[in-house]
């Protein structure tokens, strides 16, 4: 696997067996969202169920099924833009108001404070136990919590040239975070 998102050298047979195993865990979540009660309660999403069964029998996990985490992450990268072109594609709304400018200042606020603590947590990491953590790693929170796995995945790669290793993996770390942090404070408690 090259260390460029765009370079696809993947065979069609790994590419078809990594989506046969995707929905095979997409529908295992969805099977244990409808029969188990505390998922059913807390609106676990099918998809956070099967991923982390997926997560569990993979090479991450027990190793019995092979799916490697730099071609999920090409996935991610390259499919993740199709759903925001897609969303883009729809009728325009004609409007601008209190409400959109609110929104706008409190998300630009919230990735603001997101950075700026990261990078606080970084530096003090690299001046007390690890004087050669990659210090962009604190920009990560805002990229992964903020901006989602597809920013996260491309900032990080790029990174990796200035010596962030694994740099696309820690940014998919950091938005799974966010992801959890996102549905477990939307539970009803």
């Amino acid at each position: 696997m090259g260390s460029n998102p765009w370079d696809l050298d993947v065979n069609l047979h790994a590419v078809v067996l990594d989506f046969m195993f995707l929905g095979t865990f997409l529908l295992v979540g969805t099977a244990l969202r409808r029969y188990v009660r505390l998922f059913q309660r807390y609106l676990i999403p099918n998809a956070l169920i099967g991923g982390f069964a997926a997560l569990l029998v993979s090479t991450q996990g027990l190793g019995w099924v092979d799916m490697p985490s730099d071609r999920l992450g090409l996935y991610v990268y390259h499919l993740l833009a199709l759903t925001f072109v897609a969303l883009g594609l729809r009728k325009q709304k004609n409007r601008w108001g209190k409400g959109p400018l609110s929104k706008a200042l409190a998300s630009l606020a919230s990735l603001l404070v997101q950075a700026i603590v990261g990078l606080i947590v970084a530096f003090v990491l690299v001046y007390t136990l690890y004087p050669n953590l990659f210090v962009g790693t604190g920009l990560m929170v805002p990229l992964g919590f903020g901006m989602g796995p597809g920013m996260a995945y491309s900032i990080g790669r790029n990174w990796e040239q200035f010596g962030f290793a694994g740099g696309g993996q820690v940014g998919l770390t950091f938005a799974v975070i966010g992801y959890l942090f996102a549905f477990i404070g939307g539970w009803r408690w």
